[in-house]
């Protein structure tokens, strides 16, 4: 009786979807909802909401051309007027009120007394550390969704894979070249402290007396715990190009002077021992679950009993779909052909399965930015 029921609430269930679809697929029916002044109201939204994301890709190409052109910069001590603004980019004035029309759209911008001077968006997009970076390196991603179907079918030479040759080239067992870790230390130091930021607001290293930034590049994450927690013994594990290049660092820095740089690969290597936490910021993403379930088993056997591990990066909604993680940074790591971006249960499936325990979401305040899981050995 019981899976009757089920069969018919499921069978109504699928009847009333059916009715939906062709109720609103149906060209008369938006003729006559167009009549309907509340009804209309929501359709016209909805409407509005389809368009954008028709359209999602030219706003972006609007602000990657503001952020080229150094608009932003330019109105950042003054208004400017259209001539000044065509002659700075050396466009026509047409082509300039095009660029300066859709940033106004957009509200990047705005127009007031025949000049054009920046939103608080604007300012904003300015301010965020890493931000402009990452809008000029996002064209490598536009490339390779020209073809979105291929990288959903599983292309493997992209644009993003050969930027990326030092994840890539980890997931073969092999050492990155000098200038490809050089790029990758260059974005990942200047996006990485809005991470660093969020991640530690989110979670406290109070009582913690050392910790080992795994992956961490030339240190961005261990700075800024150094600036908050001084006393805290930070140690930075890297591959021996990444490590160079955070020695030169450490020459002229002294928050580097204190660290400890140690040079070798999570996949190849043993890691150090004898710290009570293990950081991975914006790692796990990188790769695979096999090559993660590797890295995470390492760290359990690297941790003493009690030890912790910290996980920051961007994070599935599962269910409940964000924009920022399953669409932006999963697309992103497709392209990238090595990553995957996964919600809390699946990164708990993976620790518990090498022998962690305790795994917890901390809630911060910024998800689109990344979000934090530690765990316990």
């Amino acid at each position: 009786m019981k899976t009757v029921l089920v069969n018919n609430d499921r069978s109504l269930s699928e009847r009333l979807y059916q009715f939906k679809v062709r109720l609103f697929s149906s060209p008369r029916f938006h003729r006559f909802i167009r009549k309907v002044p509340i009804i209309k109201y929501l359709i016209n939204y909805e409407g509005g909401r389809i368009y954008d994301v028709m359209a999602g890709f030219i706003y972006s190409q609007i602000l990657h051309s503001l952020v080229e052109l150094d608009v932003l910069q330019y109105l950042k001590s003054n208004g400017r007027s259209l001539t000044e603004l065509s002659d700075f980019t050396k466009m026509d004035e047409d082509r300039t009120l095009v660029l300066l029309r859709g940033a106004c759209a957009l509200k990047l911008i705005y127009y007031k007394n025949n000049s054009y001077w920046l939103s608080r968006m604007g300012v904003q997009i300015l301010g965020i550390p890493g931000l402009l970076e990452m809008i000029g390196h996002n064209q490598l991603l536009y490339k390779d969704l020209e073809s979105p179907v291929s990288i959903l079918k599983g292309k493997k030479d992209t644009h993003l894979s050969n930027f990326w040759p030092y994840v890539k080239k980890t997931e073969e067992n092999s050492r990155s070249s000098e200038d490809n870790s050089a790029q990758y230390s260059k974005l990942m130091q200047t996006s990485q402290k809005l991470v660093a930021e969020e991640t530690l607001d989110t979670f406290s290293l109070a009582g913690f007396r050392n910790i080992l930034d795994l992956g961490g590049g030339t240190g961005a994450f261990l700075y800024e715990v150094n600036r908050r927690y001084p006393n805290i013994d930070r140690s930075l594990f890297d591959l021996p190009d990444v490590i160079n290049e955070a020695k030169q660092n450490k020459s002229r820095d002294g928050h580097f002077v204190s660290m400890k740089l140690i040079s070798g690969s999570f996949l190849d290597d043993d890691l150090p021992r004898g710290f009570e936490l293990i950081s991975l910021v914006r790692v796990l993403y990188d790769h695979r679950d096999d090559t993660v379930e590797r890295i995470l088993s390492c760290v359990y056997k690297a941790l003493p009993n009690d030890g912790k591990v910290l996980i920051t990066e961007p994070m599935s909604g599962g269910i409940s779909a964000s924009k920022s993680s399953d669409c932006y940074f999963s697309f992103y790591t497709m392209a990238m052909t090595t990553g995957k971006v996964r919600s809390f249960n699946e990164h708990k499936a993976i620790l518990e399965k090498v022998g962690f325990s305790r795994v917890k979401k901390h809630r911060g305040s910024a998800s689109f930015i990344t979000q934090v899981i530690t765990a316990e050995k």
